[in-house]
């Protein structure tokens, strides 16, 4: 079975059920180490996903660097 991280809520307050909204910088980073560490190492984002691009380069700086695919 393969697993991707879908990151919409990194860079939009989405969801019809989401009542926290978008998640934080640091919400997203601990996210992304969990990910990594259960071997999920691809993630589904977009252009349409508002910030999330821009969110998820946190994750991939050379201080934090974890090896995602995106399809």
């Amino acid at each position: 079975m393969k697993l991707a991280l879908v990151t919409v809520q990194f860079g939009l307050s989405y969801g019809i059920a989401n009542r926290a909204g978008q998640v934080t910088r640091q919400e997203a980073r601990e996210m992304l180490q969990l990910a990594a560490a259960h071997g999920i190492n691809t993630l589904d984002t977009a252009i349409a996903c508002g910030e999330s691009e821009t969110c998820l380069r946190i994750g991939n700086s050379r201080h934090n660097p974890h090896p995602y695919n995106t399809p």
